[in-house]
């Protein structure tokens, strides 16, 4: 999960630059009408029309906040300084976090 990012998972510019450098590879190397560029402060609308499914009753899942990663971490940092540490907290988190956003209801 961390590998692309060395030693400099807690280095916030160059953590920005990374994930800023990511998104628009995603977007150049796909055609338009097949990406949604999404906020999911957009909520439901945007993705939905996309999908060409019909909106949801439900609200949008929030998950992944600063709050919950802070909690999971048991951290004022939030990913462990050590490497193995920070790559074994990844796995588990993002397993906790699909489970909370795919929840049966």
């Amino acid at each position: 999960v961390f590998a692309p990012f060395g030693d400099r998972v807690n280095d916030r510019a160059f953590m920005t630059d990374w994930f800023a450098r990511r998104n628009q590879e995603v977007i150049d190397s796909l055609p338009p009408e097949r990406l949604l560029v999404y906020n999911p402060k957009e909520g439901w609308e945007p993705l939905c029309a996309f999908l060409g499914v019909a909106v949801p009753a439900e609200p949008l899942p929030r998950v992944n906040s600063r709050d919950e990663l802070l909690d999971a971490s048991d951290q004022t940092e939030g990913i462990p300084a050590d490497p193995e540490a920070a790559e074994a907290f990844g796995r588990n988190y993002i397993k906790e976090l699909k489970a909370k956003a795919f929840a049966a209801g």
